[in-house]
Protein backbone atom coordinates (compact mmCIF):
# COMPACT_ATOMS: atom_id res chain seq x y z
CA UNK A 1 0.00 0.00 0.00
CA UNK A 2 1.41 3.55 -0.91
CA UNK A 3 1.95 6.09 1.93
CA UNK A 4 0.68 9.44 0.93
CA UNK A 5 2.80 10.89 3.40
CA UNK A 6 6.14 10.13 2.11
CA UNK A 7 6.82 10.57 -1.05
CA UNK A 8 3.60 10.28 -3.33
CA UNK A 9 2.86 14.16 -3.37
CA UNK A 10 3.44 17.33 -1.15
CA UNK A 11 -0.45 18.06 -1.03
CA UNK A 12 -1.78 16.46 1.98
CA UNK A 13 -2.48 16.31 5.25
CA UNK A 14 -0.39 14.17 7.92
CA UNK A 15 -2.14 16.12 10.79
CA UNK A 16 -5.20 13.80 11.27
CA UNK A 17 -4.56 11.06 13.77
CA UNK A 18 -7.32 8.89 11.81
CA UNK A 19 -4.84 9.04 8.87
CA UNK A 20 -1.50 8.14 10.34
CA UNK A 21 -0.14 7.33 6.98
CA UNK A 22 -1.05 10.60 5.11
CA UNK A 23 -4.77 12.23 4.58
CA UNK A 24 -5.97 13.40 1.01
CA UNK A 25 -7.05 17.13 0.70
CA UNK A 26 -9.29 19.04 -1.88
CA UNK A 27 -7.83 21.66 -4.12
CA UNK A 28 -8.84 25.36 -2.88
CA UNK A 29 -10.03 26.10 -6.10
CA UNK A 30 -11.49 24.49 -9.32
CA UNK A 31 -8.20 25.78 -10.95
CA UNK A 32 -6.09 25.44 -7.81
CA UNK A 33 -3.31 21.96 -8.63
CA UNK A 34 -2.67 22.46 -4.79
CA UNK A 35 -5.00 18.87 -4.19
CA UNK A 36 -3.77 15.80 -3.48
CA UNK A 37 -3.46 14.27 -7.47
CA UNK A 38 -5.26 11.07 -8.64
CA UNK A 39 -2.23 9.38 -9.96
CA UNK A 40 -1.37 6.08 -11.02
CA UNK A 41 0.20 4.99 -8.02
CA UNK A 42 -3.21 5.53 -6.26
CA UNK A 43 -5.32 3.18 -8.75
CA UNK A 44 -2.28 0.56 -9.04
CA UNK A 45 -2.83 0.62 -4.69
CA UNK A 46 -6.91 0.44 -5.29
CA UNK A 47 -6.87 -1.91 -7.80
CA UNK A 48 -3.84 -3.88 -6.88
CA UNK A 49 -5.64 -4.51 -3.56
CA UNK A 50 -8.92 -5.83 -5.58
CA UNK A 51 -6.78 -8.03 -7.58
CA UNK A 52 -4.87 -9.79 -4.35
CA UNK A 53 -8.24 -10.59 -3.12
CA UNK A 54 -9.38 -12.43 -5.74
CA UNK A 55 -6.04 -13.89 -6.42
CA UNK A 56 -5.98 -15.38 -2.58
CA UNK A 57 -9.66 -16.59 -3.22
CA UNK A 58 -9.22 -18.31 -6.48
CA UNK A 59 -5.62 -18.83 -7.11
CA UNK A 60 -5.62 -17.27 -10.28
CA UNK A 61 -7.11 -13.97 -11.76
CA UNK A 62 -8.44 -16.31 -14.96
CA UNK A 63 -12.34 -16.03 -13.10
CA UNK A 64 -12.60 -12.65 -13.44
CA UNK A 65 -15.58 -11.38 -15.60
CA UNK A 66 -13.72 -8.40 -16.78
CA UNK A 67 -17.35 -6.18 -15.99
CA UNK A 68 -17.01 -3.24 -14.02
CA UNK A 69 -18.42 -4.27 -9.94
CA UNK A 70 -21.85 -2.93 -9.45
CA UNK A 71 -24.29 -3.35 -6.49
CA UNK A 72 -25.36 -6.96 -7.32
CA UNK A 73 -22.55 -7.83 -9.31
CA UNK A 74 -18.94 -7.51 -8.08
CA UNK A 75 -15.79 -10.15 -8.55
CA UNK A 76 -14.45 -8.28 -5.35
CA UNK A 77 -17.46 -9.29 -3.05
CA UNK A 78 -16.69 -12.39 -4.64
CA UNK A 79 -13.43 -12.74 -3.78
CA UNK A 80 -14.04 -11.93 -0.60
CA UNK A 81 -16.97 -14.64 0.08
CA UNK A 82 -14.13 -16.93 -1.41
CA UNK A 83 -11.91 -15.94 1.49
CA UNK A 84 -14.71 -16.07 3.89
CA UNK A 85 -15.76 -19.58 2.95
CA UNK A 86 -12.42 -20.80 2.47
CA UNK A 87 -11.79 -20.04 6.15
CA UNK A 88 -14.72 -21.68 7.40
CA UNK A 89 -14.49 -24.81 5.16
CA UNK A 90 -10.49 -25.22 6.55
CA UNK A 91 -12.12 -24.78 10.35
CA UNK A 92 -14.85 -26.89 9.99
CA UNK A 93 -12.34 -29.62 8.33
CA UNK A 94 -9.70 -28.97 11.22
CA UNK A 95 -12.68 -29.55 13.89
CA UNK A 96 -13.92 -32.48 11.90
CA UNK A 97 -10.15 -34.38 12.44
CA UNK A 98 -9.94 -33.23 15.31
CA UNK A 99 -13.38 -34.73 16.31
CA UNK A 100 -12.07 -37.61 14.72
CA UNK A 101 -9.16 -37.96 16.27
CA UNK A 102 -10.08 -37.48 19.53
CA UNK A 103 -13.15 -39.96 18.89
CA UNK A 104 -10.66 -42.54 17.95
CA UNK A 105 -8.38 -41.98 20.61
CA UNK A 106 -10.95 -42.65 23.05
CA UNK A 107 -12.32 -45.47 21.38
CA UNK A 108 -9.09 -46.63 21.70
CA UNK A 109 -8.68 -46.27 24.74
CA UNK A 110 -12.11 -47.54 25.85
CA UNK A 111 -11.07 -50.50 24.21
CA UNK A 112 -7.71 -51.02 25.64
CA UNK A 113 -9.44 -50.18 28.97
CA UNK A 114 -11.90 -52.91 28.37
CA UNK A 115 -9.49 -55.62 26.79
CA UNK A 116 -7.24 -54.78 30.02
CA UNK A 117 -10.18 -55.30 32.34
CA UNK A 118 -11.28 -58.95 30.31
CA UNK A 119 -7.94 -60.01 30.56
CA UNK A 120 -7.86 -59.17 34.68
CA UNK A 121 -11.14 -61.04 34.67
CA UNK A 122 -10.95 -63.96 32.63
CA UNK A 123 -13.18 -66.05 34.88
CA UNK A 124 -15.37 -63.13 35.61
CA UNK A 125 -18.51 -62.55 34.37
CA UNK A 126 -18.72 -62.76 30.64
CA UNK A 127 -22.00 -61.26 30.37
CA UNK A 128 -20.92 -58.13 32.29
CA UNK A 129 -18.13 -57.28 30.00
CA UNK A 130 -20.41 -57.44 26.88
CA UNK A 131 -22.98 -55.06 29.03
CA UNK A 132 -19.73 -52.55 29.55
CA UNK A 133 -18.72 -52.83 25.81
CA UNK A 134 -22.37 -52.16 24.40
CA UNK A 135 -22.18 -49.06 26.97
CA UNK A 136 -19.00 -47.61 25.62
CA UNK A 137 -20.30 -48.06 21.80
CA UNK A 138 -23.39 -45.91 22.61
CA UNK A 139 -22.25 -43.20 24.28
CA UNK A 140 -19.25 -42.83 21.25
CA UNK A 141 -22.29 -43.20 18.91
CA UNK A 142 -24.00 -40.34 20.86
CA UNK A 143 -21.41 -38.34 21.34
CA UNK A 144 -20.44 -38.25 17.73
CA UNK A 145 -23.74 -37.36 16.28
CA UNK A 146 -23.65 -34.64 18.77
CA UNK A 147 -20.94 -33.42 17.54
CA UNK A 148 -21.35 -33.54 14.32
CA UNK A 149 -24.74 -31.38 14.68
CA UNK A 150 -23.14 -29.03 16.67
CA UNK A 151 -20.33 -28.35 13.69
CA UNK A 152 -23.00 -27.70 11.04
CA UNK A 153 -25.05 -25.35 13.31
CA UNK A 154 -22.47 -23.67 13.91
CA UNK A 155 -21.19 -23.26 10.07
CA UNK A 156 -24.95 -22.28 9.42
CA UNK A 157 -24.86 -19.60 11.86
CA UNK A 158 -21.67 -18.33 11.06
CA UNK A 159 -22.57 -17.83 7.07
CA UNK A 160 -25.82 -16.17 7.93
CA UNK A 161 -23.62 -13.84 10.52
CA UNK A 162 -21.38 -12.71 7.55
CA UNK A 163 -24.19 -12.28 5.08
CA UNK A 164 -25.83 -10.23 7.46
CA UNK A 165 -23.00 -7.96 8.08
CA UNK A 166 -21.95 -7.54 4.16
CA UNK A 167 -25.39 -6.78 3.43
CA UNK A 168 -25.44 -4.11 6.33
CA UNK A 169 -22.31 -2.57 5.87
CA UNK A 170 -23.08 -2.07 1.51
CA UNK A 171 -26.72 -1.21 1.97
CA UNK A 172 -27.05 1.03 5.21
CA UNK A 173 -29.39 3.24 6.68
CA UNK A 174 -30.13 6.00 4.14
CA UNK A 175 -28.93 4.22 1.29
CA UNK A 176 -30.86 4.61 -2.02
CA UNK A 177 -31.36 1.47 -4.42
CA UNK A 178 -32.84 2.19 -8.06
CA UNK A 179 -35.01 -0.35 -9.10
CA UNK A 180 -34.92 -0.22 -13.02
CA UNK A 181 -37.72 -2.59 -15.71
CA UNK A 182 -38.04 -5.83 -14.47
CA UNK A 183 -35.69 -5.80 -11.94
CA UNK A 184 -36.58 -6.58 -7.90
CA UNK A 185 -37.74 -4.21 -5.41
CA UNK A 186 -35.46 -4.29 -2.08
CA UNK A 187 -37.32 -6.74 -0.04
CA UNK A 188 -37.84 -8.83 -3.66
CA UNK A 189 -33.78 -8.73 -3.40
CA UNK A 190 -33.54 -9.94 0.68
CA UNK A 191 -31.68 -6.68 1.15
CA UNK A 192 -31.93 -5.74 5.28
CA UNK A 193 -34.04 -3.27 6.86
CA UNK A 194 -37.19 -1.40 6.21
CA UNK A 195 -37.09 0.70 2.66
CA UNK A 196 -39.66 3.44 1.24
CA UNK A 197 -40.38 4.18 -2.24
CA UNK A 198 -38.74 7.22 -2.50
CA UNK A 199 -39.13 8.66 -6.18
CA UNK A 200 -41.41 12.23 -4.93
CA UNK A 201 -39.68 12.11 -1.84
CA UNK A 202 -37.35 15.13 -0.89
CA UNK A 203 -33.61 14.82 -1.56
CA UNK A 204 -32.51 18.66 -1.70
CA UNK A 205 -33.97 22.05 0.61
CA UNK A 206 -34.00 25.32 -0.95
CA UNK A 207 -33.74 27.85 1.67
CA UNK A 208 -33.30 31.35 2.64
CA UNK A 209 -33.09 33.05 6.37
CA UNK A 210 -36.01 34.09 8.47
CA UNK A 211 -34.79 37.92 8.22
CA UNK A 212 -35.24 37.62 4.54
CA UNK A 213 -38.34 35.48 3.87
CA UNK A 214 -40.22 38.48 6.51
CA UNK A 215 -39.64 41.18 4.21
CA UNK A 216 -40.41 39.02 0.96
CA UNK A 217 -43.87 37.89 2.17
CA UNK A 218 -46.75 38.62 4.94
CA UNK A 219 -48.53 35.38 3.98
CA UNK A 220 -47.17 32.11 2.09
CA UNK A 221 -47.62 32.72 -1.85
CA UNK A 222 -50.57 30.65 -3.41
CA UNK A 223 -49.92 28.16 -6.37
CA UNK A 224 -50.05 29.31 -10.14
CA UNK A 225 -53.29 26.86 -10.46
CA UNK A 226 -55.85 29.19 -12.25
CA UNK A 227 -54.51 32.71 -12.99
CA UNK A 228 -54.74 33.67 -16.72
CA UNK A 229 -52.40 36.87 -16.34
CA UNK A 230 -49.89 37.50 -13.47
CA UNK A 231 -48.41 41.26 -12.47
CA UNK A 232 -44.59 41.63 -12.69
CA UNK A 233 -42.52 40.65 -9.20
CA UNK A 234 -45.56 38.85 -8.14
CA UNK A 235 -44.25 35.68 -6.22
CA UNK A 236 -46.62 31.95 -6.44
CA UNK A 237 -45.32 28.40 -5.44
CA UNK A 238 -44.72 26.57 -9.01
CA UNK A 239 -44.94 23.01 -9.28
CA UNK A 240 -43.82 21.72 -13.21
CA UNK A 241 -46.85 20.56 -15.14
CA UNK A 242 -47.29 16.50 -15.31
CA UNK A 243 -45.34 16.11 -11.56
CA UNK A 244 -47.68 15.62 -8.78
CA UNK A 245 -47.94 18.10 -5.62
CA UNK A 246 -45.11 15.82 -3.71
CA UNK A 247 -42.60 16.25 -7.34
CA UNK A 248 -39.79 19.39 -7.44
CA UNK A 249 -41.41 22.31 -5.51
CA UNK A 250 -40.15 26.04 -4.98
CA UNK A 251 -41.25 29.46 -5.08
CA UNK A 252 -40.50 31.80 -7.90
CA UNK A 253 -41.52 35.28 -8.89
CA UNK A 254 -42.43 37.18 -12.28
CA UNK A 255 -39.80 39.39 -13.78
CA UNK A 256 -42.44 40.63 -15.97
CA UNK A 257 -45.82 40.14 -16.93
CA UNK A 258 -46.94 36.42 -17.01
CA UNK A 259 -49.88 35.98 -19.68
CA UNK A 260 -51.91 32.38 -20.11
CA UNK A 261 -52.05 29.15 -17.41
CA UNK A 262 -49.97 26.84 -15.81
CA UNK A 263 -49.65 24.30 -18.53
CA UNK A 264 -48.11 27.33 -20.71
CA UNK A 265 -45.42 28.45 -18.52
CA UNK A 266 -42.11 29.67 -19.75
CA UNK A 267 -39.51 29.69 -17.28
CA UNK A 268 -37.78 32.23 -19.15
CA UNK A 269 -40.48 34.77 -17.11
CA UNK A 270 -39.85 33.22 -13.96
CA UNK A 271 -36.89 33.81 -11.89
CA UNK A 272 -35.96 31.97 -8.47
CA UNK A 273 -35.50 33.56 -5.30
CA UNK A 274 -32.26 35.46 -4.89
CA UNK A 275 -29.35 33.97 -2.67
CA UNK A 276 -30.97 31.14 -2.08
CA UNK A 277 -28.95 28.12 -0.07
CA UNK A 278 -29.35 24.20 -1.39
CA UNK A 279 -29.15 21.75 1.15
CA UNK A 280 -29.03 18.03 1.51
CA UNK A 281 -31.66 16.77 3.33
CA UNK A 282 -29.93 14.76 5.71
CA UNK A 283 -28.32 17.62 6.82
CA UNK A 284 -31.94 18.68 8.15
CA UNK A 285 -33.67 15.65 8.90
CA UNK A 286 -31.68 13.27 11.40
CA UNK A 287 -34.34 10.83 10.25
CA UNK A 288 -35.09 9.12 6.88
CA UNK A 289 -38.27 7.99 8.78
CA UNK A 290 -39.28 11.55 9.23
CA UNK A 291 -41.97 12.81 7.03
CA UNK A 292 -40.61 15.71 4.40
CA UNK A 293 -40.40 19.36 5.36
CA UNK A 294 -42.81 21.55 3.68
CA UNK A 295 -42.57 24.81 1.84
CA UNK A 296 -42.77 27.79 4.43
CA UNK A 297 -41.42 25.84 7.34
CA UNK A 298 -38.60 26.94 9.33
CA UNK A 299 -35.76 25.03 10.03
CA UNK A 300 -32.04 25.69 11.94
CA UNK A 301 -29.35 25.83 9.85
CA UNK A 302 -25.71 26.82 11.20
CA UNK A 303 -27.58 28.00 14.06
CA UNK A 304 -29.47 30.47 11.99
CA UNK A 305 -33.16 30.19 10.97
CA UNK A 306 -34.40 29.52 8.11
CA UNK A 307 -37.51 29.00 5.84
CA UNK A 308 -37.98 26.10 3.44
CA UNK A 309 -38.60 27.87 -0.49
CA UNK A 310 -38.00 25.23 -2.21
CA UNK A 311 -37.94 21.32 -2.26
CA UNK A 312 -36.18 19.28 -5.26
CA UNK A 313 -37.62 15.56 -5.35
CA UNK A 314 -35.75 13.01 -8.05
CA UNK A 315 -39.29 12.67 -9.96
CA UNK A 316 -38.51 16.12 -11.40
CA UNK A 317 -38.57 17.14 -15.10
CA UNK A 318 -35.58 15.63 -16.01
CA UNK A 319 -32.91 13.37 -13.94
CA UNK A 320 -28.89 14.88 -14.17
CA UNK A 321 -25.62 13.12 -13.19
CA UNK A 322 -23.18 15.30 -11.85
CA UNK A 323 -20.06 15.71 -14.11
CA UNK A 324 -19.00 16.98 -17.41
CA UNK A 325 -21.70 19.42 -18.29
CA UNK A 326 -24.38 18.78 -15.81
CA UNK A 327 -25.05 20.35 -13.27
CA UNK A 328 -22.48 20.34 -9.56
CA UNK A 329 -24.26 17.58 -6.93
CA UNK A 330 -26.61 19.40 -5.07
CA UNK A 331 -26.93 22.15 -7.29
CA UNK A 332 -29.53 22.75 -9.91
CA UNK A 333 -29.75 23.81 -13.51
CA UNK A 334 -29.94 23.38 -17.35
CA UNK A 335 -27.15 20.53 -18.45
CA UNK A 336 -24.86 22.06 -21.82
CA UNK A 337 -26.42 20.89 -24.75
CA UNK A 338 -25.35 22.39 -28.97
CA UNK A 339 -28.40 24.54 -30.72
CA UNK A 340 -30.09 23.86 -33.74
CA UNK A 341 -30.11 26.87 -36.12
CA UNK A 342 -33.79 27.50 -37.36
CA UNK A 343 -32.61 29.68 -40.71
CA UNK A 344 -33.91 31.02 -43.48
CA UNK A 345 -33.78 33.49 -46.13
CA UNK A 346 -35.08 36.02 -48.14
CA UNK A 347 -34.49 38.29 -51.26
CA UNK A 348 -36.18 40.73 -53.86
CA UNK A 349 -34.43 40.48 -57.02
CA UNK A 350 -35.99 42.88 -58.69
CA UNK A 351 -39.14 45.53 -58.80
CA UNK A 352 -41.06 43.10 -60.21
CA UNK A 353 -42.64 39.46 -58.80
CA UNK A 354 -39.94 36.56 -58.85
CA UNK A 355 -41.37 32.95 -59.43
CA UNK A 356 -40.67 30.90 -56.33
CA UNK A 357 -38.84 27.97 -57.83
CA UNK A 358 -36.78 29.47 -60.82
CA UNK A 359 -33.25 29.80 -60.74
CA UNK A 360 -33.52 32.79 -58.67
CA UNK A 361 -35.57 31.78 -56.21
CA UNK A 362 -35.77 34.16 -52.96
CA UNK A 363 -37.85 32.07 -50.23
CA UNK A 364 -35.52 29.77 -48.43
CA UNK A 365 -35.41 27.57 -45.68
CA UNK A 366 -37.72 27.87 -42.59
CA UNK A 367 -39.63 30.44 -44.28
CA UNK A 368 -42.74 29.87 -46.65
CA UNK A 369 -44.82 32.25 -48.62
CA UNK A 370 -48.44 32.88 -46.26
CA UNK A 371 -51.32 34.35 -47.00
CA UNK A 372 -52.48 36.37 -50.65
CA UNK A 373 -48.80 35.18 -51.68
CA UNK A 374 -50.05 32.26 -53.82
CA UNK A 375 -47.19 29.38 -54.40
CA UNK A 376 -45.00 31.37 -56.91
CA UNK A 377 -43.85 34.55 -56.21
CA UNK A 378 -43.36 37.46 -53.42
CA UNK A 379 -45.26 40.89 -54.54
CA UNK A 380 -43.94 44.02 -55.45
CA UNK A 381 -44.83 47.47 -53.48
CA UNK A 382 -47.01 47.67 -56.17
CA UNK A 383 -48.84 44.80 -56.25
CA UNK A 384 -52.43 45.18 -55.14
CA UNK A 385 -52.20 42.26 -52.72
CA UNK A 386 -49.25 43.66 -50.42
CA UNK A 387 -51.07 45.61 -48.03
CA UNK A 388 -52.37 42.22 -46.57
CA UNK A 389 -49.79 39.50 -47.49
CA UNK A 390 -47.60 37.62 -45.52
CA UNK A 391 -44.43 35.82 -45.01
CA UNK A 392 -44.45 33.01 -42.27
CA UNK A 393 -41.71 30.97 -40.75
CA UNK A 394 -42.10 27.20 -40.04
CA UNK A 395 -39.10 25.91 -38.25
CA UNK A 396 -40.77 22.42 -39.16
CA UNK A 397 -39.17 23.02 -42.61
CA UNK A 398 -35.46 22.87 -41.37
CA UNK A 399 -35.88 21.10 -37.77
CA UNK A 400 -36.89 17.64 -37.58
CA UNK A 401 -40.48 17.19 -35.83
CA UNK A 402 -41.25 13.94 -36.03
CA UNK A 403 -41.41 11.02 -32.96
CA UNK A 404 -38.49 9.21 -34.32
CA UNK A 405 -36.72 12.15 -33.67
CA UNK A 406 -37.62 12.49 -29.63
CA UNK A 407 -35.99 11.29 -26.90
CA UNK A 408 -37.01 7.96 -25.28
CA UNK A 409 -36.71 7.51 -21.59
CA UNK A 410 -37.51 4.71 -19.04
CA UNK A 411 -38.93 4.88 -15.83
CA UNK A 412 -36.86 3.51 -12.78
CA UNK A 413 -38.10 3.79 -9.42
CA UNK A 414 -36.00 4.94 -6.40
CA UNK A 415 -35.67 3.37 -3.23
CA UNK A 416 -34.06 4.59 0.20
CA UNK A 417 -33.67 2.12 3.25
CA UNK A 418 -35.46 4.46 6.45
CA UNK A 419 -34.31 1.53 9.21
Amino acid sequence: MIRIDVDYTDYRDDSDPNYPGGKAIDAPSEDSPEGTPYKADWMNDINGFRQAVFNKAFGSMNEISGNPDNAFDSDTLLGIEKLIANDVADEAALRIQGDNNTLTSAKNYTVEQVAAEAALRVQGDSSTLASAKSYAVEQIAIETQNRIQADATNLTAAKKYFDDILKDKIYYVGKSYIQRVNEKTPNDAGLPGQWELWNERAEIYEIIPNSVYATLFSTLPTSWTVESSIAANQYRIWTPMGITTLGTRRIIRSNKQVNGTPKEMNPIDWDDIANLTRVERKTLQASWTDPDLIIGGTVTYNSTQYRIVGIITPSGLYEAFAGGNRPTFIQEGTAGDFSRLIWGSLERMSSTTVPLGSTTSVVLGAFCLGRNMGNTAIPTASSSNYASSTLDINSGLVVPTKNEFSPRTISAQIWRRVA
